[in-house]
């Protein structure tokens, strides 16, 4: 995860006005990736100029105020373009931004989306566009004209690799960075969004009870590990995307949960051992302790993933097989977790019987 999709969720504005914000920027400091964008612009739009100067959010009182505006050299505004996440259509989409463009002759009104937004995007554009009267002309997929206007979406996704590999071919890191963090922070916006549901959604019952079963796992897993002697636990508890528990292995604490956030941002598995080595409980480690948590903990599966809620290790689910042997899959890989934090010379010797400090983080997202 970049830095931006990483400190997005400290600011307060809206997602898209922040993503937005970002366009802009790369938009108007890299001449490479603002042709790119234009030149993409123009396959919905022949007639845009090759180059136009780009402006942000400025705000007509009738008219609405467009994420980016772009305008020749004589100052018409030639494109009206609004980066469109999952938030509704406002009133002033796209009527109104059709309108602005009229006051100097045509141009083009681009919306720009998720790939699974597109197609459903474009048809409430033209029901908006329908509903205000408005005729709609020489319709090709995700384009049409609208008088002297022409209305288009394009892919978000296919629109900044687009500006990426215009920047890599013109050498140009800083705009490679640039859109790399802009493309790791709209990844994280839809992963992160309320999908529209589909109808087979809502009727796929082997859904919710595999969900159901996978965190009823928890507990059986909790209860066994501790009779096992591989750790021992604190109370199960659950939060809007995960449930698990902290755990002792050792003197140090962990959280043991089925995370779906973590499932769903990784892909890797929906169960996970975590940790994060700033807690009050494992300040007293040291550093060389620490480091063999980390190596010891990349050695389950090959995989330890830094994030800012902690450490986090995939605990990998066996297909195919009953839940006994689910649950003793997950077993050995904790059991071998603990085999190599004592090949490294860790003592794993029994954790104090206090309850951890309150203003631990023990539900990590």
């Amino acid at each position: 995860m970049s830095v931006l999709a990483d400190l997005a969720s400290c600011f307060r504005d809206k997602p898209e006005n922040i993503a937005t914000s970002a366009l802009y920027h790369i938009l108007r400091n890299h001449d490479c990736t603002r042709k790119a964008f234009l030149a993409l612009a123009r396959s919905v739009d022949e007639r845009l100029p090759e180059d136009l100067s780009i402006y942000t959010q400025e705000r007509d009182q009738e008219l609405g105020q467009p994420d980016l505006l772009g305008r020749d050299d004589a100052g018409r505004t030639l494109l009206a373009a609004e980066m469109k996440f999952w938030a509704p259509l406002t009133p002033n989409q796209p009527v109104s931004y059709l309108k602005l463009l009229e006051r100097d002759g045509s141009g083009c009104v681009l919306f720009v989306a998720p790939a699974e937004r597109v197609a459903v995007l474009f048809e409430q554009l033209k029901e908006a566009c329908r509903t205000a009267g408005l005729a709609i002309e020489n319709e090709t997929p995700f384009r049409c004209r609208i008088g002297q206007q022409v209305l288009g979406v394009l892919k978000l996704s296919d629109t900044l690799e687009r500006m990426r590999q215009a920047a890599k071919q013109a050498g140009d890191e800083e705009a490679v960075s640039d859109v790399y963090q802009l493309q790791s922070l709209c990844r994280r916006y839809e992963e992160e969004a309320f999908l529209p549901l589909r109808p087979e959604e809502l009727t796929d019952l082997d859904f919710p009870r595999r969900l159901l079963a996978m965190s009823g796992l928890v507990d059986k897993v909790v209860r066994a590990g501790q009779a096992q002697g591989l750790w021992r636990s604190l109370s199960v508890r659950s939060d809007y995307s995960s449930r698990g528990a902290a755990v002792y292995v050792g003197p140090w604490l962990g959280y043991f949960a089925f995370n779906v956030a973590m499932w769903r941002r990784r892909k890797v598995s929906p169960f996970w051992l975590s940790t994060k080595l700033d807690w009050p409980e494992n300040r007293k480690l040291s550093a060389e302790e620490r480091n063999k948590i980390r190596q010891a903990l990349h050695a389950v599966n090959g995989h330890l993933f830094v994030e800012t809620e902690g450490l986090f290790a995939p605990l990998l689910l066996r297909p195919g097989v009953e839940e006994e042997l689910v649950i003793e899959h997950l077993l050995s890989q904790i059991r071998r977790l603990c085999d190599d934090l004592v090949r490294l010379g860790f003592s794993l010797e029994t954790p104090p019987a206090s309850a951890p400090d309150e203003r631990s983080e023990l539900s990590p997202q």
